[in-house]
């Protein structure tokens, strides 16, 4: 705020003249801005009065001035809720009020504050109320604009005041750091950052702080009348109270009232102004009081109000005591030396005979003039006695009271009013001597600069001493203008921030408005320039190319895509975003460029080899400037994949399942074939194969089917080996090599090449004659290692039919045995269909004629065992009568391997724990012999049965089986069957199959295992699916176990295609350089061929589309004029099988540029004029027409100086027709024949076209 000299002077008041009081009420616009006008006092005068000057009594709100020509401006924004009340003193030459005014503003506005309808798009402005002092005080901006802001950030632009508040980055709530001090600063203004993931906006956020009543008014002015006659006429002035109070509104309103006391009130006598605090008198004095102390109060209208008090000090001279009042009053410099004499206070000649004299005495109530000024006892002379300051006391009033020799002569008082006049003492003082300024670049010449603190110069002296001129110097001085009177600064030329940012200036600020004489100060003020967002972000390079390996981590970098700017602070900063492209996998840094890997599980080169990314690069600026550049992401290949074996060799490899070949085939046989694959590219794609099978086997690669062959490397032999697990290794040639490898079993089939061998045969029994048919002779085993043969018993070398054996190797006497002492030879024969094995058994016959025969009480004992039985378990007792002392043996020591007999009992118990899974029975052949000389011998069959126990749980091929599974496979399809099996028997083995883990996706037959389909499958959702079956038995307890069937959903072509948009609505300015219209996307959710899309354009020639990145161009220049439009249809379709395809339309519009100019029907024109055609006549129409449309093809018309008689004739800018300027009777006859008028058809286009054409007009008569 810029204020005026004479603010601050003293004001005054002389006590004998009669004051009106007069409120005015004025209009003004509640927008109004600074150096606005409200009124100018010199329109509200009544009288003549000259040389009247005004002075502010209060309250100017801080928002205010006075001019010394009496014009009051508006210095600061206006508070619509304010009503303000100004109360100006109009005084004479002798600083007498004359009038006091109470100017009541009345603010008038249509316009709705503070709310942004449009919301985020349009709000570039907030205001925002906060009131001070407060501890808990906030501004939510979404209550603002009516907006939710959802998805935006807000954060605080540093400058300006935003290091005095916080912001809630979700919310855009505000808060200050500290309570607010409307004294210290009502208005604070700072910028905030408004951003979502593509866009940024700035707003200015302004915070009005509201008042609240904290600060008790001050009084800084009192005035009284030095004397009050007891004549004094009511309404007569003679005092003065002014208060200030630096709160705002009501609580700055201040209300002067006389304060009342219980001893003393002088309410009676004297009136105070609650306004403007003039005290007027209301009552005749009857009494007289020499000392009258009137206490005022001036009370604020704040809740709770607050007041201050002071005391007027009046004084009451009856007029006897001071007879008849004279005036006596002089004017004199300030500066007037010590001992001059300024006037002589003399009682006049006429006022007696001339006898009389007069001793002259000073009466000063005051005390105060006494000390500047002496007067002459015996003269009357005034004399200065000490220094006089204008500044402190402009004016003096005293009384010289004459008093007469004789004691007897009384004349009245005279009253001396001095008033000094100001000399240029006093410098112009700054009230701030550092001043900082702030405004944008671009900012149009007369535009104010803002500047903090505000730039305000006062100067004690008075009029034209107390007037300033401002002055500006320093470099770039000649850019900024000040205004003398408001003490802005304004723009005074072209501000470019690029070329400057700042500039240090000087102001100073000469008195006298500047002229000769003059005085002056200086302060510094640095001003700012904000930088204009002008300059567009610019890449380092057209575009860019990067590598990045496919098997890369995230956060992996790729590259710098930097874009700078020439701009400072947000609009120079620059943020990058990806537009387009990329799928997902890569992520940019918003301010540094920086491109990194987010999604390195997507990124695999044997799916997607290279990416195109579409980056912006867009300044923080308001509004924004924005660049656009490419950048190709290629995709190397890393060794990241194992050979793979064909599905139907893995089915093997999983289930254990066989494959199947003969023994005995020869060395070199073909006995698989595999299929074995690598994705990766170069030598990390070649693979080789490695068996593991101690040199039995070896692979060979076919080069005609790329196929592997596994062949023998020799004769195989089923009986040394049954099976043969072949584990195979494929390894890439990559580094570090990969390999996978699986276990293929070969079952080797039998050939009955091996013939049966018996097994430790009994070699000699004996026999007593005469035994019975039936009777145990011998048990015979065979091994025989094939397992296609059948094995069949035969004795031979018995001619007489004696012996018998069966299919289990058990011989018997078929016929009774004669009674001849002799050894017979019997043949046991085994064959097993190809091959015949034998053995010789002698068989001793004893003479039994004198002995009973040796019998077992029975023939065959049968005794059952439970498995893992301890050692030592009884199985049972096989016994004989006889009176002879008999000993029990096994017939062969094999026999004894797994039982023991006691030799004298017959009792049999289990010498191991017998093992059911590994011989479910057992044959013992006990002989029993007497201990004689001839002993006899009898021989018992033991069957022994071993019971079997749950002591194996169910077995899986596996621990864990990978299956896959396309999606598509309807519900019931079986996905895989893990069987196990149990080596027990009966209920032990029994096994019942459930689910143990995994969702209802799938079910398990509880019977066969088998893992069922349940439901839909979709690998979009979910690509694999596990489940843990379980095997039971039904054992008591029960055993089982489990195995984890991970099953992959494999991709069908099930998604088509979808564009980001279904039509695509365009503009192309026609002529443009850029062939590229549109980049067309659409995404497919299926992966690998199923999910790469493919681009084809239908009904679009004269357009091409990039198969791959469905960027679409044009292959001609557009051309509004003859084509204005396009409309084709583009195809995105996948690579699956059928493939799957969705379509887009495309519309294209061609904008108009100014490329055409204006036509003419004919040319030239040729018409017959008659001479006598009469001024303004119209001749004849031109009309010219342009292609391009709107303000390009608008045509005008003018005529061209020069053409022989061109300058007769003028031309209709709109309609082309030509009329006569003047008289064609003025030509001369040669022009008659050749009369030219040139006119030219122009267009309305940024680059205007222009053609001329002539008229060639031949006069007639």
């Amino acid at each position: 705020m810029f204020l005026p000299s004479n603010t601050t002077d003293s004001s005054p008041l002389g006590p004998l003249y009669r004051n009106l009081i007069r409120e005015v009420m004025v209009d003004i616009a509640a927008t109004s801005t600074v150096g606005d006008l409200v009124v100018d006092m010199a329109t509200l005068q009544t009288g003549n009065v000259t040389n009247v000057t005004y002075v502010l009594m209060c309250c100017t709100y801080d928002v205010f001035t006075l001019l010394t020509d009496g014009r009051v401006l508006v210095t600061s924004q206006l508070d619509f809720n304010i009503q303000y009340s100004i109360p100006v003193a109009e005084l004479d030459s002798f600083g007498a009020i004359l009038t006091a005014y109470v100017i009541h503003v009345n603010l008038t506005s249509d316009v709705s504050l503070y709310k942004d309808p449009d919301g985020l798009c349009n709000t570039t402005s907030f205001y925002v109320t906060m009131e001070e002092n407060s501890n808990i005080v906030s501004a939510d901006l979404g209550s603002l604009t009516n907006q939710s802001f959802s998805g935006v950030q807000f954060y605080l632009v540093p400058g300006g005041d935003a290091d005095r508040f916080s912001i809630d980055s979700s919310s855009g709530v505000i808060t200050p750091n500290s309570p607010l001090d409307r004294e210290e600063r009502d208005t604070l203004v700072f910028r905030i950052a408004m951003a979502t993931r593509y866009d940024v906006t700035f707003g200015t956020v302004t915070v009005t702080v509201t008042d609240i009543n904290d600060n008790a008014p001050t009084i800084v002015e009192t005035w009284s009348s030095e004397y009050i006659l007891q004549s004094t006429p009511i309404n007569s002035i003679v005092g003065l109270v002014r208060g200030e109070d630096p709160d705002a509104g009501e609580n700055a309103t201040l209300t002067y009232t006389i304060v009342t006391e219980a001893e003393e009130d002088f309410s009676e006598l004297f009136f105070i102004n609650n306004v403007t605090g003039v005290i007027t008198v209301i009552s005749n004095f009857k009494v007289i009081r020499e000392h009258i102390p009137l206490k005022i109060r001036a009370l604020d209208n704040g809740e709770p109000p607050r007041f201050a008090e002071t005391t007027v000090e009046l004084s009451l001279l009856s007029n006897d005591a001071v007879g008849n009042l004279t005036r006596l009053e002089v004017s004199v410099r300030e500066d007037v030396a010590i001992g001059t004499a300024l006037v002589n206070a003399t009682v006049p000649a006429s006022a007696g005979d001339g006898t009389i004299v007069y001793t002259y005495v000073m009466q000063d109530p005051s005390g105060i003039n006494v000390n500047f000024f002496d007067v002459h006892n015996e003269t009357g002379e005034i004399t200065v006695i000490s220094e006089l300051d204008r500044e402190t006391e402009p004016s003096h009033q005293f009384f010289v009271e004459p008093i007469a020799d004789s004691g007897c002569a009384r004349q009245g008082l005279i009253l001396v009013v001095i008033t000094l006049e100001d000399i240029n003492d006093n410098d112009p003082v700054f009230k701030h001597q550092t001043l900082q300024g702030t405004v944008r670049e671009n900012t149009p010449i007369g535009e104010p600069v803002i500047v903090i603190p505000e730039l305000a110069v006062t100067d004690e002296d008075f009029g034209i001493n107390g007037s300033i001129y401002l002055h500006l110097s320093g470099t770039g001085s000649n850019n900024f203008a000040a205004n003398s009177t408001t003490g802005l600064i304004y723009v005074n030329g072209n501000l470019d921030y690029e070329a400057a940012q700042s500039f240090s200036l000087t102001v100073e600020a000469r008195d006298r408005d500047g002229t000769s004489g003059y005085r002056s100060a200086t302060a510094r003020l640095a001003i700012e320039l904000q930088d204009e967002n002008d300059n567009s972000p610019q890449f380092s390079q057209e575009d860019f190319h990067f590598f990045i390996p496919e098997n890369s981590n995230d956060s992996a970098p790729v590259g710098t895509v930097l874009a700078t700017d020439r701009d400072s602070g947000q609009d120079g900063k620059v943020d990058h975003f990806i537009v387009d492209g990329g799928d997902g996998v890569f992520q940019l840094d918003f301010s540094s460029g920086q491109l990194t890997l987010v999604r390195g599980d997507l990124l695999d080169r044997e799916a997607v080899d290279w990416y195109t990314l579409t980056i912006r690069a867009q300044d923080r600026g308001s509004p924004s400037l924005y660049n656009f550049t490419n950048v190709n992401v290629t995709v190397t290949d890393v060794n990241d994949n194992a050979p793979s074996f064909d599905d139907d060799t893995l089915r093997h490899t999983v289930t254990r399942e066989p494959i199947r070949t003969e023994e005995n085939l020869p060395s070199g046989t073909h006995l698989l074939t595999l299929c074995v694959t690598d994705p990766d590219a170069g030598v990390s794609g070649a693979v080789r194969l490695d068996v593991n099978t101690g040199g039995f086997f070896a692979v060979m690669l076919d080069n005609s089917t790329q196929h592997w062959a596994v062949v023998s490397m020799g004769v195989l032999d089923r009986e040394e080996r049954e099976t043969h697990e072949l584990g195979i290794t494929a390894t890439d040639m990559g580094t570090p090599a990969l390999s996978s490898s699986i276990t293929i079993v070969l079952a080797v089939g039998d050939v009955n090449d091996v013939p049966p061998t018996f097994l430790e045969p009994p070699d000699e029994v004996t026999l007593l004659g005469g035994s019975h048919p039936g009777t145990l002779v011998a048990i015979f085993a065979v091994e025989d290692p094939d397992v296609n043969g059948t094995i069949e018993y035969s004795v031979a070398g018995d001619p007489d039919g004696l012996f018998g054996i069966d299919e289990e190797g058990v011989v018997v006497l078929d016929m009774q045995l004669p009674n001849d002492v002799i050894t017979r030879n019997v043949t046991i024969e085994v064959t097993d269909g190809l091959h015949l094995t034998n053995t010789t058994l002698r068989v001793h016959v004893e003479d039994g004629s004198s002995l009973s025969s040796l019998e077992f009480q029975q023939d065959n004992y049968d005794f059952d065992v439970v498995e893992n039985s301890p050692s030592g378990t009884v199985l049972g007792t096989v016994n004989i009568s006889s009176d002879q002392s008999v000993l029990y043996n096994f017939q062969s020591d094999q026999m004894g391997h797994n039982f023991a007999i006691n030799n004298y009992t017959g009792g049999i118990v289990t010498r191991l724990p017998l093992d059911r899974e590994e011989s479910d029975e057992h044959y013992l052949i006990v002989v029993a012999t007497e201990q004689t000389v001839n002993p006899r011998k009898a021989y018992a069959a033991v069957a022994v049965r071993v019971v079997d126990v749950n002591d194996n749980a169910p077995e899986f091929g596996g621990e864990t089986y990978d299956v896959d599974v396309l999606e598509n496979v309807p519900v019931g399809h079986i996905v895989f069957s893990p069987s196990a099996s149990d080596a027990d028997v009966g209920e032990n083995a029994d096994i019942v199959y459930s689910r143990a883990e995994g969702d209802d996706t799938f079910t398990v037959d509880p019977e066969t295992g088998a893992v069922r389909v349940n439901g839909t499958l979709d690998r979009e959702a979910a690509d694999r699916h596990l489940v843990v079956v379980q095997s039971t038995d039904k054992g008591d307890p029960p055993l089982s176990s489990t195995v984890t069937v991970l099953i992959h959903v494999g991709d069908v072509n099930d998604n088509s295609p979808i564009f980001t948009q279904g039509h695509y609505n365009i503009s192309v300015p026609e002529n443009n350089d850029d062939k590229q219209v549109l980049s067309a996307a659409a995404a497919d959710s299926d992966i690998g061929t199923n999910g790469r899309v493919r681009y084809y354009l239908m009904a679009a020639d004269n357009f091409t589309i990039g198969e791959l990145t469905g960027e679409i161009s044009a292959t001609f220049t557009f051309d509004r004029e003859s084509v204005s439009s396009y409309n084709f249809t583009v195809l995105a379709v996948d690579g699956g099988d059928p493939p799957r395809s969705s379509a887009a339309e495309v519309s294209i519009t061609v904008t108009d540029v100014n490329d055409n100019s204006p036509a003419f029907l004919r040319t030239p024109y040729r018409e017959m004029v008659p001479e006598d055609t009469s001024t303004g006549t119209s001749v004849f129409t031109v009309t010219a027409t342009d292609a391009d449309s709107g303000e390009n093809g608008a045509v005008s018309y003018q005529e061209n100086p020069g053409g022989i008689c061109g300058d007769l004739f003028l031309v209709d800018s709109t309609t082309g027709v030509l009329r006569t300027r003047q008289s064609l009777l003025r030509i001369s006859p040669t022009e008659r024949e050749n009369c030219v008028a040139n006119v030219t058809a122009y267009d309305h286009g940024p680059d205007q076209k222009r053609t001329a054409v002539e008229a060639r007009l031949r006069l007639t008569l």
